[in-house]
């Protein structure tokens, strides 16, 4: 079992590992690299998906919506907005549900 101490976790191997909390990494040089690829790839893959006449889906507000290569826009299903404050108590299970 590890146990926690400060900023860093020992394992039962006896390495030390340095916890690194997600509100860290907020005004890190390292999140601002992952935003800039995670924005590249979609913009490559949707670029793709344009030249193979693919179909997008995406979310436009609380609509999930495909579009065809043709311009028809068909809206798939809703989404129920979600309260950003919500709070999830250490194992909770979440599921999804398939839209169609």
């Amino acid at each position: 079992m590890a146990t926690k101490t400060d900023n860093f976790t020992t394992l039962q191997s006896g390495k030390r590992r340095r916890r690194i909390s997600l509100a860290s990494l907020e005004d890190d040089e390292t999140l601002m690299l992952i935003k800039s690829v995670a924005r590249y790839a979609g913009q490559t893959a949707i670029s793709e998906a344009k030249v193979l006449k693919l179909a997008l889906t995406y979310l436009r507000g609380h609509e999930v919506v495909k579009c065809h290569p043709d311009g028809k826009i068909e809206v798939i299903g809703n989404v129920k907005p979600v309260d950003p404050n919500l709070k999830f108590a250490k194992g909770t299970v979440l599921h999804a549900k398939k839209i169609r």
